[in-house]
């Protein structure tokens, strides 16, 4: 008859052993992105609103004003649209990670009906693109009175 020693380790001594192979052997560098290669950016929005006013916060972090276009179409449509450009250091290679985002973007916003798109603002507060719509002023019509003879 044949004895073979338990041993419940054994299994995982045989893992470490790869683990630890795999640790060992040189690792090649993951790709580095291109630099110019267009990742999509769409700043993230919020809109409020109050009783007189309509509210675009418009998340921009390291654009400049100067690179925001902000319209509304004939069809009562915003659009805010840009570029968000990548500033490297001189001498600095992209390396290893690149998690934000970079590139030309568009929101487009149907308003609703009761804007008065004459009375726009519009700033930059700490990467935040504001944009201010006042609503329209409600003109109810004037009571005609006859006076009866």
């Amino acid at each position: 008859m044949y004895y073979k020693d338990f041993n419940p380790l054994r299994d995982f001594e045989s893992i470490a052993k790869e683990i630890g192979r795999v640790f060992a052997e040189p690792q090649t560098a993951a790709p580095k992105p291109e630099p110019e290669a267009k990742i999509d950016f769409k700043p993230t929005t919020d809109i409020l609103e109050d009783a007189n006013k309509l509210y675009f916060q418009i998340e921009l972090p390291g654009v400049k004003k100067e690179d925001v276009k902000l319209a509304i179409s004939p069809e009562e449509i915003l659009t805010v649209s840009g570029k968000k450009n990548r500033n490297l250091s001189e001498g600095v290679d992209l390396c290893c990670r690149q998690e934000r985002n970079f590139g030309e973007f568009t929101r487009a916003f149907k308003l609703p009906d009761n804007m008065d798109t004459e009375k726009i603002s519009a700033r930059f507060e700490q990467g935040v693109l504001i944009v201010t719509i006042d609503k329209k002023v409600e003109v109810k019509p004037k009571e005609n009175i006859v006076t009866i003879e």
